[in-house]
């Protein structure tokens, strides 16, 4: 990229239909699009989407209303048994989210794509992270689903603490209208939690 001087900044407002201006304003303007809460930077000659001006991407989606969380807690996994949550995502967004595992023992975690599903299961509540919000996850979660097959993406054998998983900090992109099945396998009978946490972007 060529150094460009940052001068004659200027900050825009608009929806994500109005076309960006490239010539009144100069590198390191800003442009708003009031109807997607988006954020763009010009760099002198293109416009480039900003994760934000100020704070990290995060933060900036949970003051959005668009982060969101969702438990699930059971007392006792017996070892002969799984832990099943599945994740259907919704016609036309993709679902950005990480997952937390903690459990009393050792176990194997096992991630499936598009799993036959014969019944969805109990419907876990994804609660929005900021509470003045009135948005709702386009996504649907749901504890002990019917499943079977799918492709398997992922299988680790974890130890007993919190996984690393979670929060985002190992970020999976779920793709739209699929189907996702998270299942643990505990190796003793077991306490087990879950917690996924993410925001969509339309796809």
């Amino acid at each position: 990229m060529t150094v460009r001087l940052a001068q004659e900044v200027k900050y825009y407002v608009g929806t994500s239909a109005d076309t960006k201006p490239t010539s009144d304003g100069g590198a390191n303007s800003r442009f708003y699009e009031t109807d997607t809460n988006d954020r763009y930077i010009f760099d002198g000659s293109s416009w480039y989407l900003s994760e934000d001006w100020t704070i990290g991407y995060l933060h900036s989606m949970g003051h959005k209303g668009q982060l969101f969380s969702a438990s699930y807690y059971q007392a006792l996994v017996s070892r002969t048994t799984n832990l099943d949550i599945l994740i259907i995502t919704a016609s036309g967004y993709n679902f950005h989210m990480g997952y937390a595992l903690d459990s009393s023992g050792d176990g194997q975690t096992t991630v499936y794509e598009e799993p036959t599903v014969t019944a969805s299961g109990t419907p876990i509540t994804a609660y929005n992270k900021n509470r003045t919000s009135t948005n709702t996850l386009n996504a649907s979660i749901y504890y002990s689903p019917t499943t079977s097959g799918g492709t398997q993406l992922k299988t680790n054998y974890e130890r007993t603490y919190v996984r690393s998983e979670g929060s985002l900090l190992s970020e999976w992109i779920l793709d739209d209208n699929k189907s996702y099945l998270i299942r643990y396998t505990p190796d003793t009978d077991q306490q087990v939690s879950f917690v996924i946490e993410g925001y969509e972007k339309e796809a």
